[in-house]
């Protein structure tokens, strides 16, 4: 059996891999775009240019799954670490004896199918996962209004790197520093900015891999609605983050509080202000959960 420090290795140069950048590009295109909900739709989406997209996807996942299968690597350290290969065998799992015999290929994604259904409640994540794929999918294909463009106004430079550096869960706290690049040519909208102690940071989850609307947040072990959590899984990727602003040079913004990744895009910027009386602000489930582990 593989030690808890061979199991870190093995898990982090799996993350390195998935950050190459045809890789990268492949997996994008893979989580949003391929939502197929017939065989002849999945055929149609492979048969062209995207073939290889497709093949490299999965051959990822299924060469890592086998790590797992042939021991090297513990299956919950695993799963713990790779979410993403639920979804990408959700997309796949109802052509996948029709995949295999149309290629001649009877263990296509073997690996990948033996881990992801050993997995709790296998079936209902997975049907969860591809239903809100499709219906994400759905969604932008049914929409009739002007698409909304947004441009980065700068960039995160952080100390993290990965999800799993960053602090999580109740109690959690966030006093790490950096600095937000705004862009050199919109220095003049950081005018008078000084005056003002803390910011709201609004940036994109540009990591995120599909959307869920049922959230199963860190600190907690019930499951709740994405709106009603800082899930990284939302239909429109978009996160919020109070700083502390320490001091400016120029168009960078040096802050502490972050808790976003590095090279994280900006999308906007504001003065933290509120006139909501303390006592007035409720806390949600939150408050269920610190109550329940207090024993009332």
């Amino acid at each position: 059996m593989p030690t808890p420090f061979e199991n870190a290795l093995l898990n982090l140069q799996l993350f390195e891999l998935r950050r190459e950048p045809v890789l990268r590009e492949a997996r994008d295109w893979f989580v949003r775009e391929f939502t197929p909900e017939t065989f002849e739709e999945l055929l149609a989406a492979v048969s062209g240019e995207r073939n290889a997209a497709f093949r490299m996807v999965l051959g990822y996942w299924d060469t890592a799954a086998s790590l797992v299968t042939t021991g090297a690597v513990d299956r919950d350290a695993f799963l713990a670490a790779h979410g993403e290969i639920f979804l990408a065998f959700a997309k796949i799992q109802p052509f996948l004896e029709q995949i295999r015999a149309a290629s001649g290929e009877p263990d296509f994604c073997r690996h990948m199918e033996a881990v992801v259904m050993a997995a709790p409640d296998a079936e209902a994540v997975l049907a969860r996962r591809r239903e809100a794929a499709r219906a994400a999918a759905r969604g932008r294909a049914a929409e009739t209004t002007a698409p909304v463009a947004l441009q980065p106004v700068g960039t995160v430079r952080s100390l993290y790197t990965e999800t799993n550096q960053v602090p999580k869960g109740l109690g959690a706290e966030h006093e790490a520093e950096g600095i937000l690049d705004i862009r050199p040519d919109l220095e003049e909208g950081l005018a008078d900015i000084d005056g003002f102690s803390h910011l709201y940071v609004v940036w994109v989850f540009h990591r995120a891999a599909g959307a869920e609307l049922t959230a199963h947040p860190p600190s907690d072990d019930r499951p709740h609605g994405v709106f009603a959590t800082r899930s990284p899984q939302r239909p429109n990727p978009i996160g919020l983050t109070v700083v502390r602003l320490l001091g400016r040079d120029r168009h960078q913004l040096r802050v502490k509080g972050i808790d976003m990744l590095d090279g994280t895009p900006i999308l906007d910027i504001k003065p933290c202000l509120s006139s909501v009386p303390p006592e007035e602000l409720r806390r949600g489930w939150l408050e269920d959960v610190e109550r329940r582990r207090q024993g009332r």
